[in-house]
């Protein structure tokens, strides 16, 4: 490469361009000046050109947006590769399962099989049992009779006993009532004479009180007549410190009576 010859921007990277092009963007200038600033000389007569802070920061610039290039190059990639991972993947699994399709076929033929036939021979074991059922269920329909017929048999040859136990409990149950009238009246007199026993003595408890009573008046009207005169009698107590309500009531009539000039 030869210094000092024009320029040529074909060998920068797509992604340098893009951040020259946004940093003068940034600046506000055009992408030349934007480089006339960043680029400063510092020994004219070396001729040795430095690049200014400007120009690491694009420097930097540029390294951060190819670093993220890189990254999301390699997150495509890796998006893809797991997308024909997944692709591969179903497809195995379809050629897996149409592989193992014949089996599973045979297997869903076998049990439909096995149904069949064990279907057919519970039928065929229904048929078979079927006299032995029947003369089961005969069996037990003449059992059913047969006990039915003793029953009434049994009742029938019962009859005369039940009938001869029933007049017994009829029998039984007049005399008990026979036997309770009789003993009433046998007991009527006894009990007719407690009755009037009964019957005198509360008529002469009545008797007795009533003459008690009679007794004891003199004592009582005595006892009346004293109380009423010890009332007569006694002498009331006057209080200090104010006449009594009946001299207060007799000094009020006399106050009501009083002359008007007085």
């Amino acid at each position: 490469m030869t210094f000092g010859g024009p320029w040529n921007l074909r060998g920068l990277l797509p992604e340098v361009r893009e951040a020259a092009r946004a940093a003068a963007r940034r600046s506000g200038m055009s992408v030349g000046e934007w480089l006339n600033s960043v680029i400063e000389v510092v020994d004219e007569e070396d001729g040795e050109l430095t690049p200014s802070t400007g120009f690491d920061r694009c420097s930097d610039d540029c390294s951060r947006q190819s670093v993220r290039s890189d990254d999301r190059w390699h997150r495509d990639a890796g998006w893809r590769d797991r997308g024909s991972n997944g692709q591969r993947r179903q497809n195995f699994r379809a050629e897996e399962r149409e592989q193992n399709r014949p089996y599973r076929d045979a297997d869903w033929r076998d049990r439909e099989a096995n149904a069949q036939r064990r279907q057919s021979f519970r039928a065929e074991e229904r048929e078979q049992d079927r006299p032995y059922r029947d003369a089961h269920r005969r069996d037990r329909g003449s059992n059913a009779q047969r006990r039915q017929n003793f029953r009434a048999e049994e009742r029938e040859q019962d009859r005369p006993y039940r009938d001869a136990g029933w007049d017994e409990r009829e029998a039984n149950a007049r005399r008990r009532q026979s036997f309770r009238a009789e003993e009433r009246e046998q007991d009527r007199p006894y009990r007719d004479a407690d009755w009037d026993e009964r019957e005198a003595n509360a008529q002469r408890r009545q008797n007795f009180r009533a003459e008690e009573r009679e007794q004891d008046r003199p004592y009582r009207d005595d006892d009346w007549r004293g109380r009423a005169c010890m009332e007569e009698t006694e002498v009331p107590v006057r209080r200090q410190g104010g006449p009594y309500r009946e001299d207060r009531r007799g000094e009020a009539g006399n106050g009501s009576r009083r002359k008007p000039g007085r």
